[in-house]
């Protein structure tokens, strides 16, 4: 009986212990880019839909001219664990190589992190969710999009 007693008092130690390491979502932060719109539906002129927590598709930036950045002040140095960003292939014109991650250092942009797990050939998966390791800390970031023309955005999400 004291045994259970241990044993369940230390997996409910070990579960709020996780709970209290999770990374944290970031908000408050704004973005920008000069990429243009594919149409007017998908444009984005309040630099709002990357960061508003809706990822439907039919509400994404859908942005042209193929390397596409999105620079990001978040308005105070953080420390960044990862970035999340939540893109979507609507047919297979849609194409992304990879995508980077930048900090602002010392007055450069550096890269600190990418995912290479793009979108190239035929693929019957259509939302992805491209993740991006992160151990930096920085008041800018810059987000760069590697794709033949177009690329659908949802959300980027920050964690630290």
């Amino acid at each position: 009986m004291r045994f259970r007693a241990l044993a369940s008092a230390l997996l409910l130690l070990c579960l709020v212990s996780a709970a209290f390491s999770q990374d944290k979502p970031l908000t408050g932060w704004k973005y920008s880019f000069t990429a243009k719109p594919l149409g007017e539906e998908w444009a984005d002129p309040g630099f709002t839909k990357l960061s508003d927590g809706v990822k439907d598709p039919s509400k994404s930036a859908i942005l042209s001219g193929g390397t596409i950045a999105v620079d990001i002040d978040l308005t105070r140095p953080c420390h960044l664990s990862k970035l999340v960003a939540q893109v979507h292939r609507h047919n297979d014109n849609y194409k992304l190589q990879k995508l980077s991650v930048e900090a602002l250092q010392a007055g450069q942009y550096v890269t600190v992190g990418e995912n290479t797990s793009g979108f190239w050939g035929p693929t019957e998966q259509r939302a992805f969710a491209l993740e991006v390791p992160l151990d930096v800390s920085t008041d800018r970031l810059r987000v760069v999009f590697s794709s033949a023309s177009i690329v659908s955005i949802q959300e980027i999400e920050l964690f630290g």
